[in-house]
């Protein structure tokens, strides 16, 4: 595929050691990323028509997505339309994979399980760690 299936815009692949990454040149979007295990690549599989008062239109995936109306027979409209939906399904395959990096990269043991767990308030009384702590614990000092 030469073209992002959102925007159209040009695709741009780089390889590296840690696997094959596709974004586009025009949208700045990942398109696919084998260090992310995310592949966005069949954009209208994920979208569907939806219509509003009568008038048709497409929306992403999802009870809660939009749908971007366009007038029957105007195919510059429906383009447009299927874009935003195309947009709309990008963000909502995005928010899944960012939730499972989250959640495979960030459940690791809390910072008091790895330093001490001393504490200080800072000049607004919020509860703050001491920065040599965070140099410590991050090998600075």
């Amino acid at each position: 595929m030469d073209n992002c299936p959102i925007c159209s815009g040009q695709l741009l692949t780089r390889v590296s050691s840690v696997g094959e990454d596709t974004w586009c040149s025009k949208c700045r979007r990942v398109i696919a990323s084998q260090a992310l295990g995310f592949n966005f690549k069949t954009a209208d599989a994920n979208i569907e028509q939806c219509s509003v008062e009568g008038m048709p239109g497409w929306k992403g995936p999802g009870t809660e997505a939009k749908c971007y109306m366009y007038e029957p027979g105007n195919t510059e409209q429906e383009e447009y339309a299927m874009q935003k939906a195309r947009a709309s399904a990008y963000m909502h395959r995005k928010g899944s994979y960012i939730e499972k990096m989250a959640i495979a990269y960030f459940s690791g043991p809390t910072p008091d399980s790895v330093i001490d767990g001393t504490t200080t308030l800072d000049d607004e009384g919020t509860e703050v760690q001491p920065l040599s702590d965070q140099n410590k614990m991050f090998g600075l000092m």
